[in-house]
């Protein structure tokens, strides 16, 4: 058994794994946040508010005008949209009509200007995809609606805290997890690799 790591011996980074970095970083029409980084920041961080913007005339002006409109449509969008928000805020182009914004517990952008769906996420042992899926929920009953409005889901208390409850305890050492791996502050001191021989010592 043989484990091998390679490192690069160079610490700059050069223009080209840059660019590989952007093209998972960024969205390359709008130029928002990707899905994938949206997706990894909101697990690393659930205290603030998740917000799903839904654009119901997005399949119309696709349909009536093709795709360089929609794309110029969803620049624009996103233009407006960067005005709006702090540098601490997440946007990011979710999916075809939709864009998902995450702000910070304490950002000062008001989301009250904005017609969407919204979900008032916590530090809890949601994931990602079952935040969104809230924020997602709130979305859909604004369209039922008639649309141009802001619908907030208040889950119950019991679908929050998930199948099992976690205790107070747990919830803070999740949250310390949570912050450790954000910030970068976990190291491997120690790894075991057990020979597939006769040695019985880890090395």
């Amino acid at each position: 058994c043989a484990q091998i790591i390679v490192r690069d011996a160079n610490p700059e980074k050069s223009a080209y794994t840059q660019q590989l970095e952007d093209l998972l970083k960024f969205d390359d029409i709008t130029g928002l946040y990707s899905r994938r980084f949206f997706l990894e920041a909101l697990e690393l961080n659930h205290n603030g508010a998740v917000l799903y913007v839904l654009f119901t005339d997005y399949a119309a002006i696709r349909y009536a005008m093709g795709f360089e409109a929609i794309e110029r449509f969803m620049f624009e969008i996103a233009g407006l949209l960067k005005a709006m928000l702090t540098s601490d805020d997440i946007a990011a182009h979710f999916a075809s009509g939709v864009i998902t914004l995450l702000l910070p517990a304490n950002s000062p952008t008001v989301h009250d200007d904005l017609l969407l769906g919204v979900y008032q996420a916590q530090e809890t042992q949601e994931t990602a995809i079952q935040i969104l899926a809230h924020a997602d929920r709130a979305c859909e009953a604004a369209r039922q609606k008639g649309g141009n409005r802001i619908e907030t889901s208040v889950p119950i208390k019991e679908e929050r805290s998930g199948r099992a409850a976690i205790s107070e305890q747990d919830e803070a050492v999740l949250r310390l997890i949570r912050t450790a791996l954000s910030k970068g502050r976990l190291n491997l001191l120690y790894q075991p690799i057990v020979s597939f021989g006769n040695n019985q010592d880890a090395r």
